[in-house]
């Protein structure tokens, strides 16, 4: 490419071969194996110039993750081994967007710009793809949650310019038994409608339309969804005298499918998030117990893995019992 700072670049890209990558950041040497990378473009700089994190460009290569900082700073380059990477986090609310990808000794979190989703969905889609395994033999027991189907909702039908048209082997829609949408696919954007699913393997409530969304969203062509529990955000009122206190506690759906075990929460740091979600996900076969235990409170559901890496998902006292029902049967799956 010629010669040009990408520091001034304002849109993320993919970075499909070597020669797309800016001149002016250096390639390591002994990258073998290049599959795909992603320019993470700095924050707009404020008046005296200075931004809240710099140009990144992040490569799949090697059978690692490597994250380049632009040449200007002082951060080292950073190498993780897909087989030492524990678990992905991807969130967003509005405009603010993050990666995390977590290791057992550390953790880097690289923020960018919603304005630029499509390249980083497609990028993590490269990524499961080499960081997941092969799906799980299905053909046993050949349990799995009905698909949740999308269309698009009238109200929201401004959003919907451009929008792509449904996979039918995505996420799934590959499954035989397929929940019949009540009216057909018409568009695919993140407000459109998603079918509510139902039968025997879900836990908990049916997922709203953000999360039933979040979930069609996240599933790749060919995966399918073996178990979900869902635990809706609830709202919560106190009151004191005259004064009357009201909020949210976020809301929770873990899914175990064949390739990965999911977590979608609209929990941000501790709290209710109305315009945001937070995915993470891991490889199935890492998953070594999965428990609902009681806490000082409430309860939790404890998902943890071979690599000592686990969540604690905190849940009301009612959603215990579904909990521990999800538990059992995700258990029975993965063993």
């Amino acid at each position: 490419m010629p010669e040009v700072d990408s520091r001034q670049y304002l849109f993320a890209y993919l970075i499909r071969s070597l020669e797309d990558v800016p001149a002016d950041f250096p390639i390591p040497v002994g990258d073998d194996g290049f599959r795909l990378g992603l320019l993470l473009p700095r924050d707009e700089p404020d008046w005296f110039g200075r931004s809240a994190y710099p140009t990144r460009i992040l490569l799949l290569s090697g059978g690692a993750i490597v994250i380049l900082p632009h040449p200007t700073m002082s951060e080292p380059v950073v190498r993780i081994p897909l087989q030492e990477l524990l678990f992905v986090e991807a969130g967003h609310i509005l405009l603010i967007g993050w990666l995390r990808f977590v290791e057992k000794e550390s953790e880097h979190k690289l923020p960018y710009n919603t304005r630029s989703g499509r390249s980083v969905e497609e990028f993590l889609r490269i990524l499961r793809e080499e960081y997941l395994p092969e799906a799980l033999d299905m053909s046993a027991s050949g349990r799995a949650c009905p698909a949740p189907t999308p269309h698009l909702d009238r109200r929201w039908s401004w959003l919907q310019c451009g929008a792509r048209t449904p996979d039918p082997g995505r996420g799934e829609a590959c499954l035989a038994r397929l929940a019949p949408a009540p009216h057909p696919p018409r568009g695919r954007g993140r407000n459109d409608v998603v079918a509510a699913p139902s039968g025997p393997f879900g836990f908990g409530e049916p997922p709203d339309l953000k999360f039933r969304n979040a979930e069609y969203f996240e599933l790749d062509a060919g995966e399918r969804l073996l178990f979900r529990f869902f635990s809706p955000a609830t709202k919560k009122i106190r009151r004191h005298w005259i004064f009357r206190w009201e909020s949210r506690a976020p809301g929770d759906l873990v899914a175990l499918t064949n390739r990965r075990v999911l977590w979608i929460t609209d929990r941000v740091q501790e709290r209710y998030s109305a315009y945001g979600t937070v995915t993470r996900f891991a490889p199935v076969g890492a998953l070594v117990q999965l428990t609902c235990q009681r806490t000082d409170e409430d309860c939790a559901l404890l998902v943890k893995f071979s690599s000592e890496a686990s969540w604690s998902i905190p849940l009301p006292l009612e959603r215990q019992a579904e909990a521990q029902r999800f538990a059992e049967e995700g258990r029975s799956v993965v063993r």
